[in-house]
């Protein structure tokens, strides 16, 4: 009888230890399961978008997708895709020879990479630049300085090629160095804005 109730005690000691294997392995399989489910998510089908809630499906699926935000101002040397895949980045202001404006104006170069990531050719004649003084206001004036370096910007842009143009300006001295300068392109209205000191 002895040996027969120490047997019982043992099997029963045993039932807690498995109960407590069987819920760890559930709190990991469910572990799994919510990495999987956030990974699916990430790669969501926008088809289907029953498992996504409304602001996920706004990140990931809306029109709005990967659009860099206009509002938001650049600084010289980074770049914004436009919706069509054009990407447009502001190099820098060159500084010319004074002998290209009058005496109280500062005359420079901007200088503007455009790089065509669609597949089809993008009319740069449809791209302007509007250029104001980040500092104390101040419109500059677009103008052409006598120079073979110059590329202007027009023409059309192959699918997949890549080029810098340029565009002359000149600016009261009043208004200093610092430029803000309006890529305009597309029918939106919010352009985007690059940040550029004359060098």
């Amino acid at each position: 009888m002895k040996i027969r109730t120490y047997a019982v005690v043992a099997a029963l000691s045993l039932l807690p230890l498995a109960g407590c294997g069987d819920d760890d392995g559930q709190a990991d399989a469910k572990a799994d399961a919510s990495k999987n489910t956030s990974g699916k998510q990430k790669k969501a089908d926008c088809d289907n978008p029953d498992d996504l809630s409304q602001a996920e499906w706004m990140e990931l699926c809306g029109d709005d997708a990967g659009m860099q935000d206009p509002t938001k101002p650049l600084q010289a040397g980074e770049s914004f895709t436009f919706p069509d895949k054009l990407a447009v980045t502001v190099v820098k202001a060159e500084k010319m020879p004074a002998s290209n404006a009058d005496k109280d104006e500062t005359p420079f170069r901007l200088h503007v990479k455009f790089a065509n990531k669609s597949k089809q050719p993008v009319a740069l004649d449809d791209f302007s630049l509007f250029v104001e003084g980040a500092t104390n206001g101040g419109e500059a004036a677009v103008t052409t300085f006598d120079d073979e370096a110059a590329e202007e910007i027009t023409g059309k842009l192959a699918p997949g090629v890549t080029t810098t143009k340029t565009e002359d300006w000149v600016i009261d001295k009043k208004y200093g160095t610092k430029l803000a300068v309006s890529l305009q392109y597309g029918d939106d209205g919010d352009y985007p804005e690059v940040n550029v000191t004359i060098h």
